[in-house]
């Protein structure tokens, strides 16, 4: 992968400036991403070694994963990421079945409803909204019923996600939402899992086309470097343990939103699933266990459901 320094612009500090000039190039990279993620809050236009992602110069490159049944075949348009430490797979999607998702967001953010509850009246689809307290104007619209969960189950199985990643396992979906955002002011750095083995793994395909924007895509940590992944219409991102990324700084001209999905690849030991299981309850009031089970998150059982 190419490991290019994340150069400090104008704006930055001196502490940086100072340091890049006497450091190695991993050493500076290091240092610039520690400050960015102890830096204050700061709008979109300020340098690299700030809280701002924007201009993020690296990509993250994908290449074709060769299939263990056909010497350097690429199995189902499947490809990998050179990436240092996590997996993460991108993929093809059903456009338009993925439309079909953009029209429901679309009927969702129109409808004049309670902040942490949005309907959809002739599908019968109920959702909760979390929003994290992050500086972003990020929602998380997930199943509130069984019937909704069961509506994000048949989109997991038409969009072929469990054909297209038989390689990984069984797979067992844990929960479906809705990601919707504008605009993100500091890029909120986390993994989604990180103990379950390799198992736990997490789907964002966008609703929209951002092939126009610069910014506002994902950016991640690879060894002391930050890559950019830029979402495209049609094609999913698929990662798991270890996968330390965040939104990339930015205001869209246009509301942004991702169908989303996380899930494992059975089996899952207890240890593997309680890791995993700690994250997925915080964003959904219900979800699917290992077996087969619906859950009803206890993180949701007081004042997020009001």
């Amino acid at each position: 992968m190419d490991r290019r320094a994340i150069v400090a612009g104008a704006a930055g500090s001196e502490a940086i400036a100072e340091a890049a000039r006497r450091q190695d190039p991993a050493q500076r990279d290091r240092e610039a991403f520690e400050y960015r993620l102890e830096a204050k809050d700061a709008p979109p236009s300020v340098s690299c070694a700030s809280a701002s992602t924007s201009g993020v110069c690296c990509q993250l490159v994908m290449r074709p994963r060769e299939s263990g049944r056909k010497k350097g075949g690429a199995e189902g348009g499947v490809s990998i990421a050179s990436h240092s430490v996590a997996t993460v797979y991108e993929a093809p999607l059903d456009a338009k079945l993925v439309q079909g998702v953009r029209t429901v967001f679309e009927h969702l953010r129109r409808g004049k409803q309670c902040p942490h509850t949005l309907t959809h009246a002739s599908k019968r689809l109920l959702f909760h909204v979390e929003k994290p307290t992050w500086k972003s104007d990020i929602r998380w619209i997930s199943a509130r019923d069984e019937g909704t969960f069961a509506w994000f189950a048949s989109l997991f199985e038409k969009l072929g996600v469990r054909r297209t990643f038989s390689f990984l396992g069984e797979l067992v979906l844990f929960s479906g939402f809705i990601v919707a955002r504008q605009s993100t002011r500091k890029s909120h750095f986390h993994t989604d899992f990180d103990g379950s083995g390799g198992k736990a793994l997490t789907l964002m395909t966008p609703l929209y086309d951002m092939s126009s924007l610069s910014d506002c895509h994902l950016v991640c940590e690879d060894g002391a470097s930050l890559v950019q992944y830029r979402y495209t219409l049609g094609k999913a991102i698929l990662f798991g343990d270890h996968f330390v990324h965040a939104t990339q700084t930015g205001e869209s001209p246009f509301p942004i939103a991702f169908l989303s999905f996380t899930f494992g690849a059975k089996p899952l030991s207890d240890d593997e699933w309680r890791s995993a299981e700690a994250y997925v309850m915080q964003q959904n009031p219900i979800y699917q266990d290992p077996m087969g089970r619906i859950v009803k998150s206890s993180a949701f059982q007081h004042s997020k459901l009001h």
